[in-house]
């Protein structure tokens, strides 16, 4: 007889990761509002919880830029609202199809190196868990397939746009399931466009691009409904093997 088979499993999630989830389900719901100032101790009260795990729930949003941090002052919302940043990546999306759509003709087999060498190197910093360098990566993966559209004014814009979503994008890359599909799905667009088959290639860059708007929104009706944690600074043993097969 199994002496277990009656124990309840113990949950990962720590208070921390509770904490986390319930300020930024209220940041993305605008409470507190942009600008306003967050401070422990009033977190710690409303929440009935001690400092370290608001502390560590601070801190890792502010890293993910939920919040800014100020010193001596706490944290303080930013002045664009998260949900305002959400909007902004169908934006994205469309602009990048076209982009890409302009950029197919002119891509050189040394452009097709790049991009997979980018896409490499982005695996790397995420198993070595550098969150800002496979960001930064993932970014120039995308402009340097816009800007082979030749359009200057078009890159110029959605450069801007990448910039003002990175917040989200840092949530994202710090989700093993997401970041191995995003990898996945930039060489299927690479594959797509050596086989000629652009219509596939536009489609599965629609599906890349609007992944983080997608997640996000799920993330965040998950946990308000089940008090979920989010999954935050995962092992990322296979990151390397989603790009090169091996």
């Amino acid at each position: 007889m199994d002496v277990t088979s009656g124990w309840s499993e113990i949950s990962k999630t720590t208070l921390a990761d509770r904490v986390y989830a319930s300020l930024r389900d209220g940041l993305v719901r605008g409470q507190p509002g942009p600008g306003e100032f967050i401070r422990e101790k009033d977190v710690c009260k409303a929440l009935g919880v001690s400092r370290t795990p608001v502390r560590a729930a601070l801190v890792e949003l502010a890293h993910q830029g939920f919040l800014e941090r100020m010193a001596r002052r706490g944290f303080r919302v930013p002045a664009e609202p998260v949900q305002q940043l959400l909007a902004l990546y169908p934006i994205v999306c469309a602009l990048e199809l076209l982009a890409a759509e302009m950029a197919f003709s002119h891509l050189s087999p040394a452009d097709m190196t790049e991009l997979r060498d980018i896409n490499h190197r982005a695996a790397q910093a995420l198993e070595r868990k550098q969150w800002d360098a496979a960001i930064e990566l993932n970014d120039s993966f995308h402009h340097t397939l816009s800007q082979r559209s030749g359009n200057e004014p078009l890159c110029e814009l959605l450069d801007g746009l990448r910039g003002r979503v990175v917040r989200l994008e840092r949530w994202s890359a710090r989700n093993a399931e997401l970041t191995a599909q995003a990898l996945l799905q930039h060489n299927r667009i690479l594959d797509a466009i050596e086989a000629g088959d652009h219509q596939q290639a536009l489609t599965m860059l629609k599906v890349n691009r609007m992944q983080t708007y997608t997640a996000f929104n799920e993330r965040v009706t998950m946990s308000s409904d089940t008090g979920a944690a989010p999954t935050a600074a995962p092992v990322w043993p296979s990151a390397r093997a989603m790009v090169t097969g091996r």
